[in-house]
């Protein structure tokens, strides 16, 4: 990449954004309201990101699972995943993204973050990825033993942060 500020998609992203129709997204029965964005919700999208790499190493969007947890609006040391940006002068000189081949993501947000570089995460957004409902993992040429064992590097690397637990995938 030859410019200063790089954001990376997922190749299966599915966006969404808070319904403003139900105020802060929130409907009377206390229920987020996330639904499909229109264009210019994306553009703005897409602005934001680009602004808060002013103030921030790197930014990005909340999970569609979980982004109930917050207020919309841009939140501070949150998990980004599938939409991630970053300042790139920061990212070269602090973290890469083939330290480990699987959960890559996460490791460079590990590593901005413990070198005392905090993000800047959206939740009036959320993302989250269709593929699962084609194979997932394995139908995308990842093999789950690898992926455990980076996770257990993650663990090894960064022992305050990250707890290895065993769940089955659906």
């Amino acid at each position: 990449c030859r410019t200063q500020f790089l954001c990376m998609l997922d190749d299966d992203l599915r966006l969404f954004v808070r319904d403003s129709v139900r105020g802060a997204g929130c409907g009377k029965d206390g229920k987020y309201a996330l639904k499909i964005p229109a264009t210019r919700d994306i553009s703005r999208l897409f602005v934001e990101l680009r602004s808060q790499l002013d103030q921030f190493a790197h930014a990005g969007v909340s999970m569609r699972m979980g982004n109930q947890s917050r207020m919309p609006g841009w939140h501070t040391g949150k998990r980004m995943v599938y939409v991630l940006a970053y300042d790139l002068n920061v990212l070269r000189q602090y973290a890469r993204f083939d330290a480990v081949a699987h959960r890559e993501d996460m490791h460079v947000t590990l590593e901005l973050l413990t070198h005392g570089f905090q993000n800047s995460v959206s939740y009036e957004f959320a993302a989250d990825q269709t593929y699962a409902s084609s194979g997932g993992e394995k139908a995308a040429g990842r093999d789950m033993r690898e992926s455990s064992e980076d996770a257990e590097k993650l663990a090894s690397a960064f022992p305050d942060f990250v707890k290895v637990s065993e769940k089955a995938y659906k």
